[in-house]
């Protein structure tokens, strides 16, 4: 029987493309908002028509977008000395192959 063990925790993220947004369409949007267009001395209306009509013209523009992900463990196998020698051992490598020296390789086979 095999066992998998308990599943990985998610997380939840959730942004707006506001990259996405066609400037002039939204500020038109923008403009033709009850909070514009009508006239209340009403603070708390003037407030809801604000809340509920940018909160509209935004996710018409930039809906919201869910994203998952899966929160994992640090590995422990990975800690600095072993970066360290990673990184030594490339810019070896990439100096064995510039210049195709064999003494080069030689370092490279050392290390």
């Amino acid at each position: 029987m095999l066992c998998t063990g308990l599943p990985m925790p998610n997380d939840r993220f959730v942004p707006r493309n506001l990259k996405a947004i066609d400037v002039e369409q939204f500020a038109s949007d923008l403009l033709s908002l009850p909070l514009l267009t009508e006239e209340s001395d009403d603070i708390v209306r003037l407030l809801e028509w604000y809340n509920t009509g940018f909160t509209e013209v935004l996710d018409k523009h930039a809906p919201l977008q869910k994203k998952v992900f899966t929160i994992r463990p640090d590995n422990p196998w990975k800690n600095e000395d072993i970066a360290l020698t990673r990184k030594k051992v490339r810019r070896l490598k990439r100096r064995w192959r510039t210049t195709g020296l064999t003494i080069n390789k030689e370092i490279l086979q050392e290390v």
